[in-house]
């Protein structure tokens, strides 16, 4: 499981940088739904609770990487 591949944001808009059903064992799976997981549950629970937030920075273990949500869309 790829936890930043759980968030809400465009949940599985297609299967290029992650995998769904068919590949559970896939080190980029995304889980069944949005927020699956209790890790990106609490996250989105403790932003709705904490309204005054204005930057998050997730930092990747994998790679020289900035993942940001934006870049679902290739055009």
């Amino acid at each position: 499981m790829d936890l930043n591949r759980n968030y809400g944001f465009m949940f599985a808009y297609d299967s290029k940088g992650s995998s769904g059903e068919e590949n559970v064992c896939a080190s980029d799976y995304r889980g069944p739904f949005a927020f699956s997981e209790p890790e990106t549950a609490a996250m989105r629970d403790f932003i709705s609770n904490w309204t005054n937030i204005k930057l998050a920075i997730n930092l990747h273990a994998y790679g020289n990487l900035y993942v940001i949500p934006f870049n679902y869309d290739n055009k």
